[in-house]
Order: structure tokens, then sequence, then C-alpha cells
């Protein structure tokens, strides 16, 4: 019910604490509040009524701020002491969810393009700065070829990532699981076709061979610690951005009134 959610948010949101310790205090909040209600609801018959006395036995939130935040220990209040501009972490990660009503290829392209962008400025940036240390720019320089070859690796490798996250997000039937492999292998896939292409459109660069590794040291071992890695990514996402979306839906909330 949103409007007991309103009466925990109004007692944690103040609290100075880490994100899983207040996620923990609205989540135990929560439990306690609707048991109240529902105790409330079967004696009064009535919901708004049960609202009422529940609201009344819950307290003063300001009063449930302090106590929640003298069990909160010195070093964590001082170190999630509010900063100027903070907050800017749940706007990123709200960013790069997906938003009501989005496509789930809009929603890949648009996360996608970031990745892409960050990648080829990213690869502009370490020539630019060896060059001003002074290497030469012959031996530095990144051809507009490999530039292209690179943003669209990185742009179609973040599409399939986005794929596979929000297969695995979710109940894993055969559906979303087939998602996941069709995803997977592409992306297991794309470092040999990336060497192969820069090796094509611009193989004298000295900065690409320092920073990528060879086609021919691709073995099996390599392989194997792909899929190791796209396990871990699957488990990765299913704990961290699920607990991202809860933290998300409680801090969109309305507190004031």
């Amino acid at each position: 019910m949103r409007e007991l959610m309103v009466l925990v948010e109004r007692a944690v949101r103040p609290v100075r604490a880490g994100g899983s310790r207040k996620l923990r205090m609205r989540e135990e909040l929560l439990a306690h509040l609707t048991g109240i209600f529902e105790e409330e609801k079967v004696r009064l018959g009535n919901d708004a009524a049960a609202l009422t006395e529940a609201t009344r036995r819950f307290g003063d939130p300001a009063e449930l701020t302090q106590e929640l935040q003298a069990t909160v220990p010195s070093p964590e209040r001082f170190l999630t002491k509010p900063l100027g501009g903070s907050g800017w972490e749940l706007r990123t990660v709200r960013w790069f969810l997906p938003r009501p009503d989005e496509s789930a290829a809009w929603h890949a392209a648009r996360v996608a393009a970031v990745f892409a962008g960050y990648a080829v400025a990213l690869l502009l940036m370490v020539p630019a700065v060896q060059y001003a240390t002074g290497v030469s720019w012959s031996a530095v320089r990144v051809e507009p070829a490999a530039l292209a070859v690179i943003a669209a690796h990185a742009f179609l490798s973040a599409m399939l990532c986005v794929g596979f996250y929000r297969a695995t997000f979710g109940r894993l039937t055969a559906r979303p699981l087939l998602v996941a492999v069709a995803c997977g292998v592409p992306l297991l896939a794309g470092g040999p076709v990336l060497l192969a292409a820069l090796t094509a459109v611009q193989p004298d660069n000295p900065l690409l061979g320092a920073y990528l590794p060879h086609a021919g040291g691709l073995t099996p071992r390599l392989v194997l610690s792909g899929l190791f890695w796209l396990a871990l990514s699957a488990v990765v996402f299913r704990v961290a951005f699920a607990r991202q979306r809860r933290l998300i839906e409680w801090m969109e909330l309305k507190i004031d009134g």
C-alpha cells in the first residue's frame, strides 16, 4: 500500500546511513506497519480508519528518524554525510534502467549509444595524453576507420549486454534462457571479430597493439573464462539491479504534505 510506504519513507529518508542499511530499515518498517494496518483493518472493518489508526500507532516520523539514526555506526554516519550534488548515483542508475512503456530495443539502443561514445572518447584520450608527453603522433594515432570499428563494436556489444541483462533479470524460463544464449554467444565472439577488423583497417598502429590482446592468444581457456564472466554477470544483474529497482521505488515517493 503506497500510503504505508510514504509513512515509512518519511522516517527513513533523512537517516544518514548506507544504501543497504536504509533499504533494510524500509523493508522492516514496512512489514511492521503493514502488520499493524491489517490488524486494525480486521478490528475496524474499514481501510481509511485502519490507515488512520496505523499512522497513529506508527508514531512521529521525526522521532523514528532519530531512533533509527542512533543505530547507525559513527563512521557510516560520517561517510554518508550529504554533499552538494548528492543523488547523482541514483539518477545515473535510473537512466540506465528501462523506463515505463519503453521498448526493449529502444532501451538497449539508448544505453549502447552512451557506452559507444564513452569508448570512443577514452580511445581518443589515450593517444592525446601520450602525444602530450612527447610521443610522435604517427606512433599513437588512431585512424577514423579504427574509431568507427570500435564505436560499432561498443554499440553492438552494449546492445547484447542489455539483452543479456533483460533475459537474466526475471524468471529463468526457456525463452529468457534462449535469449541469454543468443546474446551471450555473440558477446564471446565479439573479441576476435574486433581484433580482426582492427588489424584490417589499421594493422600498423602500435597503440592498438599495446592495449589489445593478439588474436593468436585466444585459447579454450579464454573462452571458458568468457563463459565464467557471463555467468557471473547474470548473477550480478539479478542481485544488484533488483536492489537498485527497490531503492528507486522508495526514492521516487513524494513524502511532503
